[in-house]
């Protein structure tokens, strides 16, 4: 017997399902102070930031619509690791991290295994389990994956910086002595004199 997907409680974006949504934005929100931030600075840039997905509702709507496209089988892994890879601009700005996605993950599935259709049975409240654990994981692979670039990019501007830098104190530096400007290697330095002592 083929299993199919598991259909989903908040469904094609019914009140209740929108209404579950939201709670789990709002419960989360409530449950980190890192997560507030960045609502709380999302709507303070609704001019400046061109992604239409900003508040609480925005990101309840657009997780449902996500949700669906999973079941159906619409989305692919290279999708997801690119939505966690769209949040790394909290990272910096608010001191967004794993932490954050490990809580979503687990409000997520308390509130999904509260529902009627849900709780109900083992196997349904199983693949709800394991459909937003593999989901949230391979966000989050997406926001790793666009953290450590951009650790790795930026650690490379500051060693280029560095020897730039001691580059130009070198050639600022007119009072050093000639003998320390001597290259040991080069026979041409004329006569060096070394000190008695």
């Amino acid at each position: 017997m083929a299993r199919s997907a598991p259909s989903s409680p908040m469904s094609r974006y019914s009140p209740t399902g929108t209404g579950v949504s939201v709670k789990e934005g709002i419960q989360l929100e409530s449950n980190c102070p890192i997560v507030s931030q960045c609502f709380q600075s999302a709507t303070y840039s609704l001019s400046t930031n061109p992604n239409q997905v900003r508040t609480v509702a925005d990101h309840a709507k657009y997780l449902l619509q996500l949700l669906d496209k999973i079941i159906e089988g619409d989305v692919d892994a290279e999708y997801l690791r690119e939505i966690g890879a769209n949040h790394v601009s909290l990272k910096h700005e608010n001191g967004f991290s794993n932490t954050e996605w490990d809580r979503f993950q687990e409000i997520m599935v308390e509130v999904i295994l509260k529902q009627d259709g849900v709780k109900q049975s083992k196997e349904t409240s199983r693949a709800w389990r394991l459909l937003i654990c593999s989901f949230i994981e391979l966000i989050r692979d997406g926001f790793d994956a666009q953290v450590r670039q951009f650790r790795r990019k930026h650690s490379f501007n500051a060693h280029v910086q560095y020897f730039e830098n001691i580059e130009k104190r070198v050639g600022v530096c007119p009072n050093r002595k000639i003998s320390l400007n001597v290259d040991p290697r080069n026979q041409n330095n004329g006569n060096r004199k070394y000190s008695h002592y």
